[in-house]
């Protein structure tokens, strides 16, 4: 499978020593992979978060060597883990990214406008659902998402600013002449039974977890740094205003000094954690007016009492650069890709 597409902006694959002068081809299939999850979960089917406690692992002595294998391999694992791979069992792709009409490899998306081939070479023969399920999440990425490190960085309100790189914006796509990727939906009935056959897990998907049913996304505009604070309830130097609960905190996220001010229970829920990631993203736009990329998106946390219409009506729209005609809800987005 290949799909010839361009970086409109830097895409941030980082390395050791904090720079981003070389591609790290992990760094792509990372945010794929990602994104890809979000998409499973937004299709009612458990994947696992690989970073977790408890994530898949295929145990070979579970596999009965006289009967078909695939059957039994998705009983143990999750669609994404089945595509991208876990402990036991190796990923199904190996990712090669190229000038468009040559064997040469890209060696740095540290620049804008870079046109490149995306090349998912297999390894493991890709079943016809995971094909459509890998256009789904690129069209996805391509149309309303970004890829790579430094997404969460924010345009300031202040215009010069925006030169600076921790307000730039970094790891938008789209597709390049002649791409072979689609515009029309994808998505077809054959994904739900598919899903069917993999592994469930007691307790499912978990709230924190990223899931395309909570997600929303505004193309065509943008929100600043003050107004990003602004809906997680922080100050215009960024501190949180008011003692802020665990849906603040998930939207808001945090860094180590701030887990003093929180409430006994929450400081407990993340004893083991130092830091946590915003969880709305902003990039201000660049490009010609054929090739606009500006767009926002963000996603609320699954469950509980949280719910993505009272999120999004809840919204105070007098400090905001889009209306709430503006947004498309992922639970809708998605029937669509």
């Amino acid at each position: 499978m290949e799909f010839r597409l361009k970086a409109l902006t830097p895409i941030w694959t980082g390395g050791v020593k904090g720079e981003n002068d070389e591609l790290h081809v992990t760094g792509i299939k990372g945010s794929i992979r990602w994104w890809y999850e979000v998409l499973i979960r937004g299709l009612d089917c458990y994947a696992c978060d690989p970073t977790a406690e408890g994530h898949c692992e295929l145990n070979p002595k579970k596999l009965d060597r006289d009967q078909p294998l695939a059957p039994q391999i998705k009983k143990q694992i999750c669609p994404v883990c089945y595509m991208f791979g876990c402990t036991g069992w190796s990923s199904k792709i190996i990712l090669k990214l190229k000038e468009p009409g040559t064997s040469r490899p890209i060696r740095s998306f540290s620049s804008r406008e870079i046109a490149f081939q995306l090349h998912f070479l297999e390894q493991k023969k890709i079943d016809p659902e995971e094909k459509l399920l890998l256009k789904m999440t690129l069209k996805l990425i391509v149309n309303h998402g970004a890829i790579g490190g430094k997404t969460i960085f924010k345009p300031s309100e202040i215009k010069y600013k925006n030169t600076k790189l921790h307000h730039r914006d970094f790891g938008i796509l789209t597709r390049d002449v002649r791409s072979d990727l689609p515009k029309e939906k994808i998505q077809t009935d054959e994904i739900t039974p598919y899903m069917e056959e993999f592994k469930k897990k007691k307790g499912n998907n978990k709230p924190e977890w990223p899931d395309m049913k909570y997600f929303w996304f505004v193309k065509g505009k943008h929100i600043n740094r003050l107004q990003h604070n602004q809906l997680v309830g922080r100050d215009a130097n960024g501190n949180y205003k008011d003692t802020v609960n665990e849906a603040g905190i998930f939207l808001g996220g945090f860094i180590s000094r701030e887990k003093s001010s929180f409430d006994q229970k929450v400081q407990e829920k993340y004893n083991d954690k130092n830091s946590a990631s915003k969880k709305i993203f902003s990039f201000i736009g660049t490009g010609n007016k054929d090739c606009r990329i500006e767009r926002c998106f963000g996603y609320i946390r699954a469950g509980d009492d949280d719910d993505l219409d009272s999120f999004i009506k809840n919204l105070d729209f007098s400090q905001l650069a889009f209306k709430e005609n503006d947004i498309i809800k992922g639970y809708v987005l998605i029937k669509n890709l």
